[in-house]
């Protein structure tokens, strides 16, 4: 019966929530002064009946609990009906924007599942607990195996439909326009350096809500937002953060936002020309391990295929790496501009990077590599001979172990995205 108070208490100030802290103190000793004063005239109507002290003051002791209990239950029932709760509907308006509790397992995207789909999500995925930068792990945070959820404090988010965060304020920002206001906990200290840290360490974050945000959002989306379920999340976000940064308008160095942030077209050229002039090597651009998250990874394919035959062969290495998970963004946009590479170096890469992947039993990145190969119209010739040798029965004991991969499964699909490490299947020899 307080949730309307608590969820005002989150956004107030000192001296508001104080008021509200009086409010409900009141409300609870009202409710006890009801029960009190209706439990002493039944225990003495009924001690009169039996004419007996004991049963009047056993009655009252008896009926204290009950009629406060009652009493509860009949005032939430009235606060709930008059419309007062409300879970994830909208709260209030700050700039045109939608602004939601951050009660509940899904805040604001659980409108895109239903019940036993949200079970679904929840029970196929496994989360590890958050790594601090100081090394030790988060009791708050914890971030699936696949990085595509986050949970904090219990309250699961699609960690590509969640943009920003705001520390003093208690709120995290949705690319669809939605500002998600937490539980009043998350502003323990301890929580909100742990939700900070967890933003910065994927780079660039918003603090502040981004301009026209839900028009981006539709414009990236291009379907109706009920399907978003079944969307690329990855490429919607994407699409989304390119959008914002072309609105922008940022001048000056890049600098170390190319690893951090999606990039404009203006801005790759300035850096193209950049490398042109000497002035940066293009290597610089090509260490995978210097994205912060996969949408910057984007900036790097993207000045690749703009670089075109500029590109030396060593470039290619990044280009594979991409290859690695058929879930992110950048995947497909590797594989565009793998497929206008020369040939014989895409041929040779692809050869070296399948001997390695089948060695190390990586299903999912021969998954990959499967595909590229599908695209150029090229049989890799070392997974031929594995797979002839499988059908001979020529393995040596001390080969890779086999495993199988669904091409019809991995290929099946326009997107890529449809096809995940669980299209793949894979087996042990005993």
């Amino acid at each position: 019966m307080f949730d309307k108070l608590l969820k005002q208490a989150e956004h107030a100030n000192n001296e508001e929530r104080l008021k509200i802290g009086v409010q409900i103190i009141t409300r609870i000793f009202g409710i006890e002064a009801f029960a009190g004063i209706a439990s002493y005239i039944l225990g003495l109507f009924l001690g009169k009946i039996t004419n007996s002290v004991e049963v009047e003051i056993i009655s009252i002791c008896f009926l204290i609990p009950m009629f406060t209990l009652w009493f509860f239950l009949i005032a939430d029932k009235k606060e709930k009906e008059s419309g007062e709760v409300c879970n994830d509907e909208k709260v209030n308006d700050e700039n045109d924007y939608s602004v939601v509790s951050g009660y509940g397992t899904m805040p604001h995207f659980s409108s895109m599942y239903r019940e036993y789909q949200i079970k679904h999500i929840l029970s196929n995925h496994s989360f590890h607990p958050f790594i601090r930068p100081n090394g030790k792990k988060s009791g708050i945070i914890r971030v699936s195996e696949d990085d595509k959820w986050v949970c904090i404090f219990g309250a699961y988010y699609p960690i590509d439909l969640i943009c920003g965060y705001n520390k003093t304020k208690n709120e995290i920002y949705a690319i669809d326009g939605t500002i998600i206001k937490l539980p009043i906990r998350c502003k323990l200290r301890s929580a909100g350096t742990g939700i900070e840290e967890f933003f910065e360490d994927r780079g660039f974050y918003y603090k502040s809500m981004p301009g026209k945000a839900e028009v981006r959002f539709e414009a990236a989306l291009d379907r109706p937002r009920k399907d978003l379920s079944r969307a690329d999340w990855g490429m919607v976000r994407y699409q989304w953060e390119k959008a914002i940064a072309g609105s922008s308008n940022k001048d000056g160095k890049i600098g170390d936002d190319f690893f951090e942030r999606v990039l404009t077209d203006a801005e790759i050229a300035r850096v193209v020309r950049a490398i042109g002039k000497g002035e940066v090597s293009l290597s610089y651009y090509t260490d995978f391990e210097k994205y912060q998250n996969e949408f910057s990874v984007c900036n790097g394919i993207r000045l690749i295929s703009v670089i075109g035959k500029q590109a030396k062969y060593d470039e290619m290495d990044f280009l594979f790496r991409c290859l690695e998970d058929v879930d992110e963004t950048y995947f497909l946009m590797a594989v565009e501009v793998l497929k206008k590479s020369p040939r014989t170096k895409v041929q040779e890469k692809l050869e070296e990077k399948a001997r390695i992947a089948y060695e190390e039993y990586d299903v999912q990145e021969l998954g990959g590599l499967l595909y590229l190969a599908k695209v150029i119209g090229y049989d890799i010739q070392y997974v031929k001979k594995i797979k002839e040798a499988q059908e001979k029965g020529d393995l040596s004991s001390n080969a890779a172990l086999e495993f199988e991969v669904d091409e019809k499964e991995l290929l099946g699909s326009d997107y890529v995205q449809r096809f995940s490490p669980y299209a793949y299947q894979y087996k042990k020899v005993e």
